[in-house]
């Protein structure tokens, strides 16, 4: 379990941004997935077929496999997810009105892409429990 005091920034309306202190335990957690159905269902079967991909490669080739791997590590260091990395700032002293997080149980986290405090996407999103 580590500590540490972060500038949230809420999504939602009806909320309001702050500083949080967040107490969490400290996690991995990898997922590896098969794609040769989901890409199918998805419009993309001709790529698991002889399927035309001589710009790339001389012959007939199909894709014989494709799977998907995420990794996602939560300790008192950062976030490390994937290729993706991001890292939490440490205050030397604390801002007053500061509201505690204490994760002991099972939560939902997401990794997001922000801009002028407003989300554009999420990146990654996961279950603890």
């Amino acid at each position: 379990m580590y500590r540490k005091i972060i500038p949230i920034y809420v999504c939602s309306a009806g909320t309001e941004s702050g500083y949080v202190e967040l107490s969490m335990p400290m996690f991995e957690i990898s997922e590896s997935y098969d794609l040769q159905q989901s890409l199918p269902q998805l419009g993309l079967k001709h790529l698991f077929e002889n399927c035309n991909m001589s710009e790339m490669l001389n012959g007939p080739y199909k894709i014989d496999k494709a799977i998907h791997k995420a990794m996602i590590q939560v300790d008192e260091y950062g976030t490390v997810a994937s290729a993706v990395t991001t890292s939490t700032i440490a205050f030397m002293r604390g801002p007053s009105n500061v509201k505690i997080f204490l994760a002991d149980h099972p939560f939902l986290y997401f990794i997001v892409s922000m801009k002028d405090h407003a989300l554009t996407e999420i990146l990654f999103a996961g279950k603890f429990c």
